[in-house]
């Protein structure tokens, strides 16, 4: 075992002693959950099913790590019904989409996004959000705001 350059301890060196370097955005649109495709309401979020053609239902049974991840919990659901709110609050013309694709792009650190397009024309709206740039601060302090009440409700 290495010793890592941390005090000699034989473990990892402290957080302070790694430089952070750039990150990578991997599904930042939850399998499209924060696309808004799979809910209607808050009600019927867990029985509609999204579009024939959605991820979820194209690979249904055959993606078993994103259907147990992406499952609709009580907090995903309130976690994605109050993300919907800030978007459609701050006149987001791509809605849900647009404010999640925009958060990941506000991070100072984010060096790319990896969209998972199924459709060409999905691609097209997704690069039109994020060229926009990232999101004003206040929108970012409201998101914050519900990260604090639901904390990472697809584990």
């Amino acid at each position: 075992r290495s010793s890592g350059g941390g005090g000699g301890g034989g473990g990892p060196p402290p957080p302070a002693a790694i430089a952070p370097g750039p990150l990578l955005a991997y599904s930042p649109l939850a399998m499209g959950i924060l696309t808004g495709k799979y809910r209607k309401t808050p009600q019927d979020f867990r029985a509609h099913g999204g579009p024939p053609g959605a991820r979820l239902n194209r690979f249904r049974g055959r993606y078993a790590e994103a259907e147990g991840r992406y499952a609709a919990s009580e907090a995903l659901v309130r976690a994605v019904e109050a993300y919907a709110g800030i978007a459609a609050e701050a006149g987001l013309e791509g809605g849900l989409t647009e404010l999640a694709l925009r958060f990941v792009a506000s991070h100072p650190m984010m060096a790319s996004v990896v969209i998972g397009a199924t459709e060409m024309e999905q691609l097209r709206e997704n690069l039109r959000y994020l060229g926009r740039g990232g999101l004003e601060r206040d929108i970012l302090d409201e998101i914050d705001t519900v990260h604090a009440l639901f904390p990472n409700p697809a584990p």
